[in-house]
């Protein structure tokens, strides 16, 4: 896998990092015309969700090589992301890695410019998709570049403020049963079951007015917390915390203060 690569080196200038606050991280509301909507815009909406990749103690993301091209390994779940960090201290010690919140928009543009990013995504949640029937019709194959579940139901509707109203696309498997069990829950609802589709197909379908919005992207309730917790308390140590110089070198990284050079400059 990429996290395993043999070597790695760090990109300064190539991959600009948006970096996540807490009060960033929402539902990506989309209002999509027929027409379809920007490229662009749609990789605004979705940095509205965070991601979270490895980084120097400069923000700068650790780059992997696969195939002698180099790429950003995006974490959904911050358990993997942790377990990540974990190993790539223990391989190199001198970094001063650090775990760092990022857009998902960012991330997918990434996987899509020729490859340079990978969308990992949580296991739990690849497992539940492939038993689910599927949202759209034509979609990529589990395994290619920004191939991140979605779930989601048709008959769902969430409120999104401006007196409107969208389906829902939760990243997380665990939260959108919860929903559709809630939903399920009201009165006069019936047939409700959840379908599935990785993001990058239904970006594309976004993109190209192959579906009339709105829709709305739901963040996972853990990535979303644990984007709370880093920012509040860049003191946070991960868990499952290594022995040793990677301890040492872990536990200096994350109880740096918010006035020093931490994991959130000011």
């Amino acid at each position: 896998s990429p996290v395993q690569a043999p070597m790695a080196r760090v990109m300064v200038v190539l991959l600009p990092l948006l970096l996540l606050a807490a009060e960033r991280v929402g539902g990506a509301a989309l209002g999509v015309a027929s027409a379809g909507i920007s490229w662009s815009s749609l990789y605004r909406e979705l940095d509205r969700l965070p991601v979270f990749v490895l980084a120097n103690a400069q923000l700068a993301p650790l780059q992997f090589e696969r195939d002698g091209q180099p790429l950003a390994v995006f974490y959904e779940s911050p358990v993997q992301a942790e377990a990540a960090l974990v190993q790539a201290i223990e391989a190199y010690p001198s970094l001063g890695l650090r775990l760092v919140p990022t857009g998902l928009g960012n991330a997918l543009q990434l996987a899509r410019d020729g490859g340079r990013g990978v969308l990992v995504p949580e296991p739990s949640n690849l497992r539940e998709a492939k038993a689910l029937a599927p949202i759209l019709d034509v979609a990529a194959a589990w395994g290619e570049a920004g191939s991140l579940p979605l779930f989601g139901c048709p008959l769902m509707r969430k409120p999104l403020g401006d007196g409107r109203s969208g389906i829902p696309l939760f990243l997380s498997h665990a939260d959108a049963t919860l929903a559709l069990a809630a939903a399920a829950g009201s009165e006069g609802a019936k047939g409700l079951a959840l379908e599935c589709c990785p993001l990058v197909s239904m970006a594309e379908q976004l993109v190209s007015g192959g579906v009339v919005g709105p829709v709305q992207f739901v963040p996972s309730r853990e990535a979303a917390r644990y984007t709370a917790e880093l920012t509040a308390r860049p003191s946070k140590l991960p868990r499952g915390l290594p022995q040793g110089a990677a301890r040492r070198a872990m536990t200096h990284i994350y109880r740096e203060t918010a006035s020093s050079s931490g994991l959130f400059p000011t």
